[in-house]
């Protein structure tokens, strides 16, 4: 992630309180395809509740239709609630769910 924001600084979206980094959200940029994607986006638990997530979330939204996005994209997991909920709230609409599956590497199936 740090990664990221340091090659990407005009893709990312930070709230701050009292000059204290407090949120941030991120976001991807197609322009051959003109496809934008909601990257990680998190507030620290001390300021939820307070709508920082949905204006920053809200803010990447803007910047993606300005720079001349004709879709916008959002992936989270299916009990991240809160996060469902500012997608939705923001108008994003849900198009379909996946299955992950995992396994220890130290477990072996034979």
């Amino acid at each position: 992630m740090v990664a990221f924001c340091r090659q990407h600084p005009d893709q990312v979206v930070v709230a701050e309180d009292d000059g204290r980094m407090v949120g941030y959200a991120t976001f991807n940029w197609s322009p051959e395809d003109r496809i934008g994607e909601v990257g990680n986006n998190a507030v620290l638990p001390d300021f939820r509740g307070r709508g920082i997530g949905t204006a920053l979330v809200a803010e990447t939204v803007r910047i993606m239709k300005s720079l001349g996005a004709e879709i916008l994209r959002v992936s989270t997991l299916e009990h991240d609630y809160p996060a469902r909920r500012v997608y939705e709230r923001l108008g994003f609409q849900e198009l379909a769910r996946s299955v992950h599956f995992s396994m220890r590497a130290t477990e072996s199936k034979e």
